[in-house]
């Protein structure tokens, strides 16, 4: 379930422009350096393409929470996602037998750390029951699930929420179908279960203006026995998110980027690393500027969006590049510096190897890290920018 397709934009030929500067003499990692200056030289690079890898999105360490709910956002389009979730009907230790009487309620935990979009106003959900077969750990981003939208097994909103936990009553007709599988303890049962039930879908309202991140590690299924005054908690069988990502703005200067991995930034820096001067050099810095003003005036009192502040750089993705990506095992990281609004990359070592060694480099692929499967966007000034293009700073020491 995704709305924009792969695309790239305009491969063109890496071209670089050097500016160089110095400053007084002074220290340098730990060290003094008498008769000499340092020297800061900046490359401009240009030649990224944007690519688009299908994501994996469902009950794995990659994906440890699921969105749920939509948003309408000015810079990075309308999104909708679509929650999957499968209770576990085979016979868990906690309970034996479920009576008829007991009551079933989905208990959702709620990051209340992650908000994009208002939550101040009220939205809601419906509950479906899935109608065809899916499998959090190979759920990806462009799969489909459908449900059957003619029986809804619940609804809730925004004021059901009580301290970061949304907890369902399921329909007596779901919980009748969940208790005879549960109950039922012959041999072919469970297969039964894994195979030919197929969850539930959590599904937003058409009004809801806010998307949420539900972290399943947390969530269960709870079963009350009213006349004992009694609750049992049942994990989760499997859990995941579709969703899509529609009427996104055009944009000349800016490069939207997200760890959804829809959008990934490509580029091969070798060319513009040989273009350095190769003279005591001790510290080699890829640096990208985000856009904080567009963001910054496009949120409101009410309005607001996850914060980026980390992309990864990753090269040698292999065989299953969306795996090599999601696994967070980053070649570099950009650390943002929240007073110039940059992400800096620390590349002195891989520099070293291009300009010293003549190792000939590999594509970097650089996007926002993740966070415990929450989606993160940033707006980045691209190379049609000027002076906040993305760019490498040189730290050398020039002898005098």
């Amino acid at each position: 379930m995704k709305g924009s397709g792969s695309f790239l934009l305009g491969l063109t030929m890496l071209s670089v422009l050097i500016f160089s500067g110095c400053e007084e003499p002074g220290g340098i990692g730990g060290q003094f350096y008498e008769s000499s200056k340092v020297q800061v030289d900046t490359v401009l690079i240009n030649g990224f393409t944007v690519e688009q890898f299908n994501a994996y999105t469902g009950g794995t360490d990659a994906a440890a929470a699921a969105l749920g709910g939509k948003v309408s956002d000015p810079v990075y389009g309308d999104f909708e996602a679509q929650t999957l979730v499968k209770p576990n009907a085979n016979r868990q230790a906690a309970i034996d037998r479920i009576d008829d009487s007991f009551i079933l309620k989905l208990r959702l935990t709620v990051d209340s750390t992650y908000q994009w979009g208002n939550a101040d106003e009220n939205f809601g959900y419906t509950i479906y029951e899935n109608t065809q077969f899916w499998r959090g750990a190979t759920l990806q981003s462009e799969d489909q699930v459908t449900y059957d939208e003619a029986t809804p097994v619940a609804t809730f909103n925004r004021l059901d929420l009580n301290n970061n936990f949304y907890e369902v009553e399921l329909s007596e007709e779901y919980s009748d179908k969940f208790l005879e599988f549960y109950n039922d303890d012959s041999p072919e049962n469970d297969s039964l279960w894994n195979f030919g039930e197929y969850g539930l879908s959590i599904v937003p309202d058409p009004s809801n203006n806010v998307v949420e991140s539900f972290r399943f590690g947390q969530s269960d299924l709870i079963v009350i026995d009213a006349f004992a005054d009694d609750t049992t908690q049942l994990i989760l069988q499997d859990w995941g998110y579709l969703y899509e990502n529609v009427n996104r703005p055009a944009y000349t200067d800016n490069t939207v980027l997200s760890n959804s991995l829809d959008d990934v930034y490509r580029i091969n820096l070798t060319d513009a690393i040989n273009n350095i001067e190769p003279d005591n050099i001790v510290k080699t810095e890829l640096v990208f500027y985000e856009d904080t003003t567009q963001l910054v005036n496009t949120e409101g009192p009410l309005f607001r969006r996850p914060e980026t502040v980390l992309l990864n750089a990753q090269f040698d993705l292999g065989e299953f590049p969306e795996i090599a990506l999601q696994l967070d095992n980053a070649a570099f990281r950009g650390f943002k510096d929240d007073e110039e609004g940059s992400f800096r990359f620390d590349i002195t070592f891989y520099a070293n190897d291009v300009i010293y060694a003549g190792f000939q480099g590999e594509d970097f692929y650089i996007y926002p890290a993740f966070r415990g499967g929450n989606l993160t966007n940033t707006l980045l000034f691209n190379e049609q920018s000027g002076a906040r293009s993305p760019r490498l700073i040189i730290t050398s020491i020039v002898e005098e």
